[in-house]
């Protein structure tokens, strides 16, 4: 464990291992180095507490033709500086207030939407739609 942190941050940022299906819980918890996460493909869940209170993660990037179904309760509270994710289409699952506290409002955080500075763009009419904190 390195201050919180599953696997130690390269300048700031982790890559998930190929192979990796699970992020376990609290497995950054807390880890203050860690700015941006790039999630393997393969990896289909992340549970609950996994990156609870990462105030610095600023971005996650989920690989294209991410098989992503389910983020955990609490998954991502607490990370304040959590602005930009795209988060895959196929999510069954988005655990109670995964995205709490995080700077942006919670309804952001939602399948298939691209989230850059909690601005989102939504395919829903075909045509780009952003909304800023607080839209629908």
């Amino acid at each position: 464990m390195f201050g919180g942190c599953s696997i130690k941050p390269i300048d700031g940022v982790v890559k998930i291992p190929v192979g990796t299906t699970s992020i376990d819980s609290h497995a950054f918890y807390d880890c203050e180095e860690l700015t941006v996460v790039i999630m393997h493909k393969r990896v289909t869940k992340v549970e609950y507490n996994a990156f609870d209170d990462a105030k610095n993660l600023e971005t996650v990037i989920f690989e294209k033709g991410s098989l992503l179904t389910e983020i955990g309760q609490n998954a991502f509270a607490g990370c304040t500086s959590l602005k930009t994710i795209t988060i895959p289409p196929g999510i069954e699952t988005i655990g109670w207030d995964a995205f709490k506290n995080t700077g942006c409002d919670e309804n952001t955080f939602i399948p298939g939407r691209i989230v850059f500075s909690c601005i989102y763009y939504t395919g829903d009419t075909g045509k780009k739609t952003l909304r800023k904190k607080g839209g629908n």
